[in-house]
């Protein structure tokens, strides 16, 4: 009769630990565009945020003791206007930080002069 219980907080432990947190991964999806950063959230229906590069924003990092150990880490955008945006567990977080810091000069610098072309600028 104890078997089964044994049995069964086993299997509570391995779906809040393993699959619960698993299925929250995969059903995350970021997109890194040249000109914008996409998340989209959930399995049935989907959510999408988007951030532009031109707009700007900052960025910060946050790495856990074991996403240190793996190279992962959080990345938080915040263009002081809108919600920030997590993008969590990223892989090479470091790469992709400078990444994401380099397309927001280049996104900068091509709205700087798109707006000097149209007499903005002037």
């Amino acid at each position: 009769a104890k078997d089964w219980m044994l049995w069964a907080a086993a299997g509570a432990v391995v779906l809040l630990l393993v699959v619960v947190p698993f299925v929250t991964w995969i059903s995350r999806r970021f997109t890194i565009t040249t000109r914008r950063v996409i998340v989209r959230d959930g399995i049935g229906s989907r959510s999408s945020t988007e951030m532009s590069h031109a707009r700007g924003y900052t960025i910060t990092v946050r790495r856990g003791p074991l996403q240190r150990m793996v190279g992962a880490g959080t990345i938080l955008l915040s263009n002081g206007v809108d919600a920030p945006l997590r993008l969590r567990d990223v892989p090479n977080v470091v790469l992709v930080q400078e990444a994401l810091a380099d397309q927001v000069e280049v996104g900068q610098i091509l709205a700087h002069r798109d707006a000097q072309a149209a007499g903005f600028g002037t």
